[in-house]
C-alpha cells in the first residue's frame, strides 16, 4: 500500500495523489482475504491462551486446595501431639502421685508390721523370762536340796567314821 502512495501521482498545488483504481482494489481484495486468516489465527491463539489460563488457574486451585489440606493435617497432627503430650503429662503426673502414695501406705504398713514384731518379741521374751526365772528357782532349789543332802551325808558320813 505505501508503495502505491509513493508511486501515485500528485496534484499539483496539493498534498494529494491519485492513485490506480485496479492495483488499489488488489490490495484491498489481499487485505481481505488475509485479514480474517489471521484474525482466525489470533482467535486460535486467545482460545488456546484461554484454555492453557484456564488450565494453569485449574492447577493453581489444585495446588492451594493440596496445600490447604496439607496445612490442616499438619494443624490437626499438631492439635493430637499437643494433645497426647498433655494427656502422658497428666498420666505421668498421676503415675507419680499413685506411686508416692503407694510407698507411703508400704512404709507405714512396714512400720506397723515392726510394731507388732516387736510387741511379739517382747512378748515371747517377756515369757521366756519368766519361764526361765521359774526353771532357775526350780534349779536353785534343786542345788539347796542336793547341797544340803551332800551336807547331811557328809557330816553323817564323818560321825561314823569318828566312832570307828
Amino acid at each position: 500500500m505505501e508503495s502505491l502512495f509513493l508511486e501515485a501521482q500528485k496534484i499539483p498545488f496539493s498534498d494529494k495523489v491519485l492513485l490506480d483504481r485496479d492495483p488499489l482494489l488488489d490490495l484491498i481484495d489481499q487485505i481481505r482475504v488475509s485479514v480474517p486468516e489471521d484474525i482466525s489465527k489470533a482467535q486460535d491463539v486467545l482460545l488456546s491462551l484461554d484454555g492453557l489460563m484456564s488450565k494453569a488457574e485449574e492447577e493453581a486451585g489444585r495446588i492451594i486446595r493440596e496445600a490447604e489440606a496439607e496445612l490442616e493435617a499438619r494443624l490437626r497432627e499438631t492439635d493430637i501431639m499437643r494433645e497426647a503430650e498433655l494427656r502422658s503429662e497428666s498420666t505421668i503426673a498421676a503415675a507419680q502421685q499413685d506411686s508416692e502414695r503407694i510407698i507411703r501406705d508400704a512404709e507405714k504398713a512396714g512400720q506397723r508390721i515392726r510394731e507388732q514384731a516387736d510387741r511379739y518379741c517382747l512378748d515371747l521374751l517377756k515369757k521366756l523370762e519368766s519361764n526361765l526365772s521359774s526353771q532357775l528357782s526350780t534349779v536353785k532349789g534343786g542345788i539347796k536340796t542336793i547341797e544340803a543332802d551332800f551336807t547331811m551325808a557328809k557330816n553323817g558320813a564323818s560321825k561314823d567314821s569318828e566312832e570307828d
